[in-house]
């Protein structure tokens, strides 16, 4: 019994480091995406931006960022780029236990004010 809770509790420790570092390089590069597109100031500029940006997004994030990650922009301000990230991070955990623990699941809304020139 002894050996199945030290398991339980290490597979515990494991998911929890790989949601805090997968929260941690999503949320960066969802950063340097919405920079990207907030250095535009024309409608389409800012849509040309906004498909270069989620394409270098999904690329630096590689089989997670084409597999695990939703992408929504809102352009509507034209003083605020938002960009919302979710994700359900791949689970180690048995399936009994993964879907009742917080861990996983990740919502970021990123909001950067236009730069100007």
């Amino acid at each position: 019994m002894g050996v199945l809770v030290t398991l339980l509790l290490l597979l515990f420790a494991v998911q929890l480091v790989f949601d805090l570092y997968a929260t941690s390089v999503v949320t960066g590069a969802g950063y340097d995406a919405a920079r990207a597109v907030a250095g535009y100031e024309s409608d389409q500029q800012r849509a040309r931006a906004v498909a270069a940006a989620t394409t270098e997004l999904r690329r630096r994030l590689g089989a997670y960022g084409r597999d695990h990650l939703g992408v929504e922009w809102n352009l509507n301000d034209p003083e605020v780029v938002e960009l919302r990230l979710t994700a359900v991070h791949p689970s180690v955990l048995p399936a009994g236990l993964s879907g009742r623990t917080a861990l996983g699941n990740l919502d970021r809304t990123i909001r950067v004010r236009r730069e100007t020139r």
